[in-house]
């Protein structure tokens, strides 16, 4: 992830508002999950800088050899799919595709050629309990969520 410059670090076009303590999460959090919406500017085909690590260069033990104690990333979940990284290479993959929303689409929104699981699925609805958790503890004020919707 980047999230401190666009452009060439010394004179960058956007200075951006740094690492936040991401940098430290991503080196040493057990599980690293992003979750961002799919849009084009921000699924690029390279970073001008890298303020967090995720799969270095693919080697599953490179994180380790780099004295890394967390995992990288496992899941990008977008407002359109769900993105896992492929054993070994350490690629991001789409692996699962919200109802309604096709391959497509989601190509439209990233910089480079996609890699889809052989097993691609639609992405389960969230179960009434899973809404309400959401809606009423993690997101009562729909920042995330979007539009507040009533819960039957």
């Amino acid at each position: 992830m980047n999230t401190t410059v666009v452009g060439d670090y010394a004179r960058p076009r956007v200075r951006l508002p740094g690492s936040g303590g991401a940098c430290d999460i991503a080196c040493h959090a057990g599980e690293v999950f992003l979750i961002m919406r799919l849009r084009k500017r921000a699924f690029l085909d390279r970073l001008d800088f890298r303020t967090s690590v995720g799969h270095l260069d693919g080697r599953p033990q490179q994180r380790a050899e780099t004295g890394l104690p967390g995992r990288a990333p496992q899941l990008v979940v977008t407002d359109k799919a769900v993105f896992d990284f492929e054993d070994g290479s350490g690629e991001m993959r789409l692996c699962s595709l919200h109802p309604g929303v096709t391959k497509d689409t989601v190509q439209a929104q990233v910089g480079w050629r996609l890699h889809v699981a052989a097993d691609l699925r639609v992405t389960e609805a969230p179960t009434a309990l899973e809404l309400s958790i959401m809606r009423e503890e993690l997101d009562p004020q729909s920042i995330y969520t979007g539009e507040k919707v009533e819960v039957y």
